[in-house]
């Protein structure tokens, strides 16, 4: 990431400028700001810091994200660590393409999460198969029914039974 991007950036987030200063100052520099354009450079560059500052950025204007390509792609780059925000992202978006990558990222071993001894991550990943629903996820979800990990496949067999009551 660019030296002079990071310090705007970090002026916004300190409070140190407006978020309307921020915008005029960054399409004044940098053009107009669209951080799904971001994030794919960032992914193609491995940029974990501008993974960390533009998912912030997007939280932070509640940017309606249309990239699910990038950000599956990501949920599944282990050279970042900003996994729990895309998984909270996916859920949100609901999107159907999002079902595979996440069940595969459940199973994912992340060195930064090594301490995650209750799968909290894969917890997360399976709330957000249920959350998006449909044919495709709720197949997921069963076959995570028969995880031998039985945190994973109660949490998938919670979901399928809160899917039933709806």
């Amino acid at each position: 990431m660019v030296k002079e991007k990071l310090e705007l950036f970090r002026s916004l987030m300190r409070g140190s400028i407006s978020y309307d200063s921020f915008i005029e100052e960054y399409e004044a520099k940098y053009g107009f700001l669209d951080i799904c354009k971001e994030l794919g450079s960032a992914k193609e560059g491995k940029d974990a810091k501008a993974i960390d500052v533009y998912l912030y950025l997007g939280s932070l204007i509640q940017y309606e994200y249309s990239c699910m390509d990038i950000l599956n792609e990501l949920l599944l780059s282990d050279w970042h660590n900003k996994h729990e925000d895309l998984v909270r992202i996916i859920e949100n978006k609901k999107s159907k393409s999002s079902v595979d990558y996440l069940y595969n990222a459940i199973f994912m071993k992340l060195e930064y999460m090594d301490y995650d001894d209750d799968y909290v991550f894969a917890t997360k990943c399976v709330r957000a198969l249920s959350k998006i629903g449909g044919d495709a996820a709720m197949k997921k979800l069963k076959l995570l029914c028969a995880s031998g990990n039985n945190i994973i496949k109660d949490r998938a067999m919670k979901e399928i039974k809160n899917n039933k009551k709806e």
